[in-house]
Order: C-alpha cells, then structure tokens, then sequence
C-alpha cells in the first residue's frame, strides 16, 4: 500500500502540466457557467426583494371616468376591499396633461401614509403643503428637476416648488413612459412625474357649463381615478415567477366579475401591463436563455480538451498499468489515481470558478443593467444553487470522460500494455493518391502532412476542441454586433438593453478566447511532450533549432487553421440559435471584421504558444534519442 500510495501522488508531479492545464479549463468553463448563469437568478432576486420592500400592488383599477369614480363606485370599493383575497388597498389620482414640453403627470397620493406602491425618497423632503410636489427621479425621458425649482402648472392654475426628489417603483425603468392620452394611435412619453401630498392638495381645475345659454365658470375637482390592491398572500411568490403571474391571473378574473356585476366602467390592470415591470422581466427571460445555450456548447468544448488530455496520458501510462496489473492490482484500483488526478482538477478549479463566478463576473455584468434601472444595487455574493450545479455537471463529464479512456486501455492484457503500443503502419495518405498535387509540395511539408493525417484521432480531437472555441469566439463578436447596431438604431426598450448585451458579450469573447488559448497551450504541450525521442533524434541528425520548432509548429498551426476556418460556420449556425432562443439580433447584422478577427485571434493564439512553447523544444536533452524503444 505505501508504493500504491506514492505512485498516486506520483501521477500528479509526472503531470504538472496536464493538471494545471486541465483545472486552468474546468477553472474557466466554471468561471465562465456562474458568472453568467449568476446574473438572471441576480436580477430575480433582487428585484423580488425590491417589490417587495417597496409593497408593490398587484393589481391596478383604474377609472375611465375623467371625472374619476363616482360615489357608488367608491361603495363597491370599500365592499371589495374587505374580501378574503385582499389585503389592503390605496387610492389616489393620476391624470396625464398636454403641455407644451409633452405631457405631464400629476399624481395626489397620501405620500406619508402610502400602504402600497411606496414612493421612495431620493433628495429632501416630501411635499407638506399645496404648492409643494416631489418629482421623479430624471430618466432618458423624463426632464432633470432640482430641488427649489419652481413649476407653473396652468393647467390648475398653480406655480409649485420642487421639494423632493423621488422614485416611484412603478416607474423604475429608465426608458421612456408612455402617457396616457386616450388615443391609441397617439405615441407621446411623459416629460414630468410630479406628487402632491393628497392630505394637503387636491386635483381641482376650471372649466365652463352651459346652463341655459349662459357659459358659467365651474372649478371640478377629482377625488380618485385609481386603486392600488395588494393582494393576500401573494409575497408567497417570487414576483417574477411564472406561480405568481398565475396566481394574480386567477384573482384577477374574480375581480373582474365583481366589477361587470356592478356595471362599474373600470380597467383592471396587471404589472404585466406594467412597462417597467415586463421590461425587467424580459431581461430576465432573455439573460437566462444565453445562460442556456453558451453554456452547453462550453462545457461541450472543456469534455472533448478533457477526453484528450486524459486519452494522451493514458497512452503515457500504458507501462505502468501494465505493471500493475501485473502486481495484481485491480481495475479500479489503477483507475483510482486517475480519478482522483481528474477530481483534484474539478475540485480546485470548480471552487476557484465559484468564487471568481459569483463575486467578479457576476456582479460586473449585473452592474450594466443600471443602464436600464433604477433599482440595482448588489453586494457580492454566491449563488449557490445554479453555481453546485454547474460544478456537478463538469465533474460528472469530466470523471465520465477519464473512467471511459482509462477503462478503454485497461481491456489489454498485462503483457499487451507493458508492450510499447505499435505505431500505426507507415501507409500513404490520401493526399499521395494525386500526384499531381503531392508532387508540388515541399520535402518538409510533406512530413508534416504525413504526420498530421496519419494521427487521424489527434488530428480530429485537436481541429474539434479549435472549432469549437473559435466558435464561441464568433458567437461573441456577433452578439455585440447585433447589440450595437440595435442600440444605435433602436431607441426603444431594446436598444437601451443592447447596452448590457454588449457587455455580456464581452465575457463570452474573453471566456472563450482563454479558453481557446489554453486549448491551443495544453495540445500543443501534450503533443511535445510526447514527441520528445523524435525531436531529440532530428537534433541528433543535424537540424537546427528553427527547423525543429518549424517541424512541430507547422503541423500545430495547420490543424489550428482547419479548426479556426470550420469554426465559422459552426459559430454562424450557434449565433443563428442563440438568436432565435432569445429573439433578437440576425445573422446579417454581423459586421465583416467579426469573421477577420475570430480567425485572426485564433492564428495570433497560436503563435503566442509557439512562442511560449519554443524553449521546450530547443531544451530538448538529444540523448533523449537514445532512449527510443526500437
């Protein structure tokens, strides 16, 4: 047992670079799968905690009376404020007025004592008499008030003075919002937001009767236009969930049948009539299906970068699983080391993942959709649940891939595995059936070629793992393309959340282009580290450094190209996924340097690995040679 146990840790200083590489990967994909699947469950949460603090209404009455509701409908109120499903309800008076400047919003509300829908206060006070009002908190729309302003509203013939500044979370989106004009052909978005305390101030204006062919001034004054109703039991829901769009549905329906019995004239409005409230929620739908599709075709990456690295040290290890079994030892307990080779790279780079995932990447890209709201303030913190399921997924591929290769060699007899495996015969490749072709090519490009497709398993594990990050490189490019063409064509609700799509994309480029990196870095180590009696024997006839590294390289950098160019269509045919998944964007907004550069960042990775790689080759000891296996 104590050689047992020294040559399990043994694997781990005979592979330092196989297991930095590999948890340097699985440290990204998780990086990679929190920080992005983090951000919808983010917004969900914490706008559910912010509905909530603030006791947002469920549902919204509102009068289409312009008088307001009239003495008998405030009978039926007060009737239907005691039923089981109510909890409280508030009234008050919103009314939307042309003006020169666009229209304004006037709203009475008890700001002190207001139950539901509570008006927060950014700066000063609330109002405390009739010609004080707060305004809200300027948006892309909505005119920037201060504090001491004065406000003539001739409208009800009053000049106000700005008191306060505050936000209503109704209103908490940053988009335009839309008045109320009774036409519905008519697109006009409100300028102004005010508040009068409805304890001090009510909504009074002029205007003439004719009473018997005589025009006689009448002051009217309005009570209420509009009920806020908070519904019983409904903090039982996450307020973005599908359990309480259901749940508010079904009351709704009750409600609605009591008002046609009573012949009240009256729409009854839910917050997904709410445009704040579907803007958020839409940015919810659309971050997490983007954490549905990029993830997969990660983690679909990181399998394959794992399946060879573990085949190509398995290959290494043939002799000592020979001798181990030899010695008696079982399957599983030569599987072992393995396993726990390839679980110490989960583990480790799975918590390192988690972390950097859920403080860094997270909250960065959360932070963007301030563009968007009012609302987001976030403190760091993990996300557990989407972030153990990501770490379990990768470690169930990753063992799945390592148990399958090791178990695929241990099949061979003792006597069969302590054998060098047998090179595969030295037949023609399907390039030296056209002569015509092969005869043009070069001495040293012929070897290269011979090695490359000889190696058919290599050659496809290698073009595979580059097409697949090249790939996720271009899915990139092309998301912030579309983003940005949208944000600059598009001033509506999209192209202001093109503005955190751009962001998003961005990780997905510096995810994916590590990613690829270290895809190209760990094969192309593997790859010198298995050829080191090769290269050790053309030193040992006479080439120079610059020839051997160009033998390598060549074939590295050939395979590179074949999997950069198979990556584009590959990335066209994911973007076009991730583009219907989520409803936005098109193919045909891609620019034409996105295809230049996805190629390009994959030839320039290459090269920097060769560079970083040319010293192992050069350092290469030439009595290696003497050690190859005849």
């Amino acid at each position: 047992m104590k050689a047992y146990g020294k040559s399990v840790f043994r694997i781990f200083g005979n592979n330092l670079g196989r297991f930095f590489a590999l948890t340097a990967i699985i440290f990204l994909g998780i990086t990679f799968l929190t920080g992005l699947g983090g951000i919808a469950p983010a917004l969900k949460s914490k706008g559910n905690e912010y509905y909530r603090a603030q006791n947002v209404a469920d549902i919204l009455i509102k009068s289409k009376s312009p008088t307001g509701f009239s003495a008998s409908d405030k009978e039926f109120i007060d009737g239907l404020s005691e039923t089981e499903a109510v909890e409280s309800v508030a009234l008050f008076t919103s009314l939307d007025i042309e003006r020169d400047d666009g229209y304004m919003r006037l709203n009475y509300m008890p700001l002190k004592n207001l139950s539901v829908s509570k008006i927060g206060l950014i700066d000063g006070k609330l109002p405390e008499n009739a010609s004080e009002v707060a305004v809200e908190a300027d948006t892309l729309t909505l005119t920037d008030r201060n504090i001491g302003d004065e406000i003539n509203i001739s409208e009800i013939g009053k000049t106000v003075t700005v008191v306060g500044v505050v936000q209503n979370p109704m209103l908490f989106s940053k988009e335009p919002e839309p008045a109320i004009t009774g036409n519905e052909d008519k697109d006009e978005n409100l300028t102004s937001v005010l508040y009068f305390d409805s304890g001090c101030a009510k909504f009074e204006f002029e205007t003439e009767y004719d009473f018997n062919g005589i025009k006689v001034p009448v002051k009217v004054a309005i009570d209420s236009t509009d009920i806020y109703i908070k519904l019983r039991d409904s903090e039982k829901y996450n307020i973005f969930s599908d359990e309480y769009e259901k749940f508010v549905a079904d009351n709704k329906e009750i409600i609605v049948a009591a008002f046609e019995n009573e012949n009240v004239d009256v729409a009854v409005l839910t917050l997904e009539e709410n445009k704040s409230y579907i803007m958020y929620k839409v940015n919810i739908e659309r971050i997490r299906n983007i954490s549905a599709i990029i993830p997969i075709f990660f983690v679909a990456v990181s399998a394959l970068v794992v399946l060879t690295t573990m085949s190509r040290l398995a290959e290494k290890d043939r002799t000592a699983m020979g001798c181990m079994k030899t010695l008696g030892y079982r399957n599983f307990s030569i599987m072992f080391k393995y396993l726990l080779f390839a679980a110490v790279c989960c583990i480790v780079g799975s918590l390192a993942g988690m972390i950097v995932g859920s403080l860094v990447i997270t909250p960065a890209i959360y932070q963007a959709y301030n563009i968007l709201f009012r609302i987001l303030t976030i403190t760091p913190e993990l996300y557990w649940q989407f972030s153990t399921v990501a770490s379990a997924a990768i470690f169930a591929v990753v063992l799945g891939v390592t148990s399958y290769v090791i178990l695929k060699s241990l099949r061979e007899t003792p006597s069969g595995l302590l054998r060098p495996k047998a090179p595969k015969p030295g037949k023609k490749v399907f390039l030296e059936k056209i002569p015509f072709l092969w005869k043009r090519i070069s001495f040293k490009y012929k070897s290269t070629l011979r090695n490359i497709l000889r190696q058919v398993k290599h050659f496809l594990m290698t073009v595979i793992s580059v097409m697949g990050s090249t790939a996720l490189v271009f899915a990139g490019l092309a998301l912030r393309d579309t983003a940005s063409v949208d944000a600059k064509t598009n001033a509506g609700v999209m192209g202001r959340a093109a503005d955190s799509i751009i962001l998003i994309s961005f990780v997905i480029i510096f995810c994916a282009a590590l990613l690829e990196m270290l895809i190209i870095y760990n094969l192309t180590n593997i790859n010198i580290e298995e050829r080191k009696r090769e290269i050790a024997t053309l030193k040992v006839l006479g080439y120079k450094d610059g020839e051997v590294t160009g033998y390598v390289f060549r074939e590295v950098f050939i395979m590179s190209l074949i999997g950069t160019l198979l990556g584009l269509p590959a990335g066209c045919l994911l973007v076009y996924l991730i583009f219907e998944y989520i409803e936005f964007g098109a193919i045909a907004d891609i620019q034409w340097f996105s295809w230049v550069l996805a190629v390009a960042l994959s030839l320039v990775f290459t090269l920097i690995v060769d560079l970083l790689l040319r010293r192992k080759i050069v350092k290469t000891d030439m009595n290696a040679s003497l050690k190859t296996v005849e």
